[in-house]
């Protein structure tokens, strides 16, 4: 008898695009999990510094997970990020517009 096929593996965070990512840090929180939503959004931030998105969400896991000051500074820069956000070349991560690409190509 011929071995069945193996099953397709999940793809690794490394093969996951960033609207990918942030899907998945937006579910850590809903079940508690806001360390590995903490780990997933710091990965964003540093491929994608400014993002007021990624700046906002992990402001709200740190300070779900007591970390105020950072928190409070994350949602600064958000708010003053989000205001340059016509310039082109700023991703929006927003998964209420499927319509809109996350990345530019």
């Amino acid at each position: 008898m011929a071995a069945a096929p193996a099953a397709s593996a999940l793809p690794t965070r490394a093969q996951l695009r960033p609207d990918q990512l942030f899907a998945q840090a937006l579910d850590h929180p809903t079940s508690g999990e806001f360390a590995a939503a903490s780990a997933l959004y710091k990965e964003l931030l540093a491929a994608h510094s400014g993002n007021p998105d990624v700046l906002h969400n992990l402001g709200l896991v740190l300070l779900q997970l007591g970390q105020t000051d950072e928190a409070l500074k994350l949602v600064d820069a958000a708010s003053a990020a989000a205001g340059a956000r016509e310039f082109p070349g700023q991703p929006r991560l927003s998964t209420q517009s499927r319509d809109v690409p996350f990345w530019p190509k």
